[in-house]
């Protein structure tokens, strides 16, 4: 079921700034999860934030959608000032990995970061489409996914045979870096 709520105050906006308005992000949860509860908290201003809060199972799972940003993802409970933990520029990306979470939460599995596995299934790759763009066997993919403590190396080669880039970055109180990778050896 699907309920949706503005908060007291907030205006009823259909046409954000670029035209694009995710009101049928709900639509696409509620179908494949008919049982879920979705609040949706609209933005006073057209370039405002918007907040979806998904109840599944006993679990929250919180999504906000900004015009310039487009879909956070949040793992946790999100707190003031938070950023997402992952970003979708895609509505049914975001939707596809609020279902991946979903069924896990279902699975009485907690949110948490993805493993190169998960992202391959997200993004649709089979791991023998892996195994091709790498020249490698299926099984060479699957043992790659399932390393316990995977290298820079193999993670930038899955990622990047996917279509992506890998990024490492270092978060502190005080800062938070992107680091360099060094760079890929050459093939001799």
């Amino acid at each position: 079921m699907c309920a949706e709520q503005a908060r007291p105050g907030r205006a009823d906006n259909r046409v954000g700034r670029t035209g694009v308005v995710p009101t049928d992000f709900p639509t696409v949860i509620a179908a494949s999860f008919p049982e879920a509860t979705i609040d949706v908290d609209r933005p006073l201003r057209d370039d405002g934030e918007w907040w979806f809060d998904i109840g599944l199972g006993g679990r929250e799972i919180h999504v906000s959608w900004q015009a310039a940003r487009g879909f956070g993802v949040y793992l946790g409970e999100p707190g003031y000032g938070e950023r997402p933990s992952e970003i979708y520029a895609d509505p049914r990306m975001a939707a596809r990995r609020v279902l991946q979470i979903a069924r896990g939460v279902n699975a009485g599995v907690e949110p948490a970061a993805m493993g190169m596995g998960q992202v391959r299934r997200l993004l649709g790759h089979t791991q023998a489409d892996i195994a091709a763009a790498l020249r490698i066997g299926q099984a060479n993919v699957s043992r790659l996914e399932g390393r316990a403590n995977p290298t820079l190396g193999s993670m930038r080669a899955l990622v990047e045979a996917m279509g992506g880039q890998l990024e490492v970055r270092a978060r502190f109180p005080e800062i938070d870096v992107p680091i360099a990778l060094p760079a890929p050896e050459a093939e001799g």
